[in-house]
């Protein structure tokens, strides 16, 4: 007993007689078992998008790398991205994930000898990278100089009408409030003209 983990032991053994001779082996060796985990810490979850996340952390020995993440709190996560190659300086991608959703993760690693350690339960959210999505589009009150753009988003968006004689169009009138049904009066049209128009619309997260 006493002795350290993961240790190499020199040895040999002894016998003596009754009468004093002794004799004794030659030197061996043995190694004691590692029975200890390694020590997960920085744990990091960076470079999100609204479809993937890089997730970072050390350890005190070399170690494999796995994360388990998903939409439930906790083991079954449902999914695992495992490294197992054995580092101290841990990074897992995962791609694949949908836009604008909570996933709760943890890290895992283990060591040559099979021990291994992992943290607790933690979340992240993706970007939302789905643009709004434009419904409803129409032109209403029109007069001999002015005229009414409307539409409906599914989504709090901005508002604006690019507009002109040509579809280069020149023109634009902008509302940079944060509503799902839109309305942009443009004003100052020439009588008689046909006019092209288009409408754009971002959401909180710049989606367009």
């Amino acid at each position: 007993v006493g002795l350290s983990e993961a240790t190499l032991y020199n040895y040999r053994v002894c016998s003596r007689d009754t009468v004093g001779n002794q004799g004794c082996s030659a030197n061996a060796t043995f190694s004691t078992t590692d029975d200890t985990p390694p020590v997960i810490s920085g744990v990091t979850v960076s470079a999100i998008t609204g479809s993937g996340a890089t997730f970072n952390w050390t350890t005190n020995e070399n170690a494999t790398s796995v994360v388990e993440y998903g939409l439930l709190a906790g083991p079954p996560y449902g999914f695992t991205n495992t490294n197992p190659v054995m580092v101290t300086s841990h990074s897992v991608s995962i791609v694949g994930l949908s836009s604008n959703t909570l996933y709760n993760y943890r890290v895992r690693s283990a060591d040559a000898s099979g021990n291994e350690s992992f943290t607790v339960n933690a979340t992240f959210t993706t970007l939302d990278a789905v643009p709004p999505v434009i419904s409803q589009l129409q032109v209403v009150a029109i007069t001999t100089t002015s005229a009414t753009v409307t539409w409906v988003t599914n989504e709090n968006a901005d508002s604006r009408v690019d507009y002109g004689l040509t579809q280069a169009y020149g023109l634009s009138q902008s509302v940079a409030a944060f509503v799902t049904s839109h309305s942009i009066v443009l004003s100052g049209l020439t009588p008689t003209q046909e006019y092209n128009f288009r409408v754009t619309t971002k959401d909180v997260a710049t989606n367009a």
